[in-house]
C-alpha cells in the first residue's frame, strides 16, 4: 500500500494524504508522521532519552573529587579521568573530602569507603546533612573492596548514589562515572566476585584486557605499586609486632586493594586471608602468612614489570659503528 505525506506552509486537510506537515518540517514531526502513516509501533522515547542523556554525560567535562588513600588506586583513577578530560581533585581521607566539598563545587564525588581519620560512609552522611541547609545534591559513588550485599546497602543507606567495587576495572570505570552524572539513578557497579579461586600465576591476557592493552598505563601503575608496596608491607609488620588485629586488618586491606588491580594472584589471596583473620581477631599463623606474602610479592613485581615492558625493536644486521653509542 502506498502512503503519501503532504507539506504546506500551514497545516490543512489534504484529500488522499495520510498526514499534513507544516514547513519548515521538524525531524521529529516527520518521523511521527511516517510512523503513524505506516501504523508502526511508537518508538521507546524513554529509552531513547536515557541514551541521549548518557551520551551527553559522556561528552561533558566533569569536576570530580576522588577521596582515596591508596596511592595505586589514586594513580589509576587520576589517569583514567584526566585522559578523558575531566578535572580531578584528590582527598586522602574523609575529613579532607568534607573540606573540599565545602570549598569547591563538584559534579561527582568518588568516595572510598575505608579511609583513615574519617571513612567514606561518615563523610557522605556529613555531606548529606550539610546539603539539607545549603540545598543541592552532589552524586556520590562509593568505591568499596567488599561489594557484598550488606556493604552495598550500607553505602546506599549513608546517602550514596551508587558504588564501584575495587579493584577498579578500567573497562567499566568511566562508563559508570559518566552515566551516574547523566542519570544518577542508573549508577551501576563493576562488582567482582570475592570468592575467586586462588591463582599462582598472573592471567596475562586478562590483565591486558583490564588495561585495554595500554602498556603505558600498566607501567605507570606498576611503578606506583613498586614504590608503595614496601610501605604497606612495613605497616603490616608493625601491626604484627604490636599484636594489633585492627591495624593488621587495615594494613592487609590496603595491600589487597593495591595488588587486586592486577587481577587474581596468589598475593591477592594471601592478603585477603590475612585481612579476614585479622577482622576476626585471629593472629595465629599471621607471621607465616606474612612470610608467604613476601615471597609472593617478590615474584609478582618482576612478572608485572615484564608484562608492561615494551618489546625491543630488532637491530639492523649492519649497524654503523658511529651509531652504537646513540640513545635508542
Amino acid at each position: 500500500m502506498f502512503h503519501s505525506l503532504a507539506t504546506f506552509p500551514s497545516k490543512s486537510p489534504t484529500p488522499g494524504a495520510a498526514a499534513a506537515l507544516t514547513k519548515p518540517v521538524k525531524q521529529s514531526e516527520l518521523w511521527d508522521a511516517i510512523v503513524n502513516a505506516l501504523h508502526l509501533p511508537a518508538p521507546n522515547r524513554t529509552a531513547a532519552n536515557a541514551a541521549t542523556r548518557r551520551k551527553r554525560g559522556a561528552r561533558q567535562k566533569l569536576r570530580i573529587l576522588v577521596a582515596e588513600d591508596n596511592p595505586v588506586n589514586q594513580d589509576l583513577a587520576l589517569h583514567m579521568l584526566q585522559r578523558r578530560g575531566h578535572s580531578v581533585i584528590l582527598a586522602e581521607n574523609g575529613r579532607q573530602a568534607l573540606d573540599a566539598v565545602e570549598r569547591h563545587k563538584f559534579d561527582l564525588v568518588l568516595m572510598d569507603v575505608q579511609m583513615p581519620e574519617m571513612g567514606g560512609l561518615e563523610a557522605t552522611q556529613a555531606i548529606r546533612e550539610r546539603e539539607k541547609s545549603t540545598g543541592g545534591h552532589v552524586p556520590i559513588i562509593a568505591m568499596t573492596a567488599h561489594a557484598m550485599q550488606g556493604d552495598r546497602q550500607k553505602c546506599l543507606d549513608a546517602g550514596m548514589d551508587g558504588y564501584l567495587s575495587k579493584p577498579l576495572d578500567p573497562r567499566t570505570f568511566l562508563r559508570t562515572v559518566e552515566e551516574s552524572v547523566a542519570e544518577p539513578s542508573a549508577a551501576t557497579s563493576s562488582a567482582n566476585d570475592d570468592g575467586e579461586a586462588p591463582s599462582q600465576e598472573l592471567d596475562v591476557k586478562g590483565l591486558m584486557e583490564r588495561f585495554s592493552g595500554n602498556k603505558k598505563l600498566l607501567r605507570t601503575i606498576v611503578g606506583t605499586f613498586r614504590e608503595d608496596c614496601p610501605k604497606m608491607m612495613a605497616r603490616i609488620r608493625t601491626a604484627l609486632t604490636a599484636h594489633d588485629p585492627a591495624q593488621l586488618a587495615d594494613g592487609s586491606h590496603a595491600l589487597k586493594g593495591s595488588v587486586g588491580n592486577f587481577g587474581p594472584s596468589a598475593a591477592l589471596e594471601t592478603a585477603r586471608e590475612m585481612e579476614k583473620n585479622a577482622r576476626q581477631g585471629k593472629l595465629e599463623g599471621a607471621w607465616e602468612l606474612y612470610a608467604t606474602l613476601e615471597d609472593q610479592i617478590a615474584l609478582l613485581l618482576p612478572a608485572l614489570q615484564a608484562i608492561g615492558e615494551k618489546k625491543a625493536k630488532p637491530r639492523r644486521t649492519a649497524r654503523p659503528l658511529h651509531a652504537q653509542g646513540r640513545k635508542r
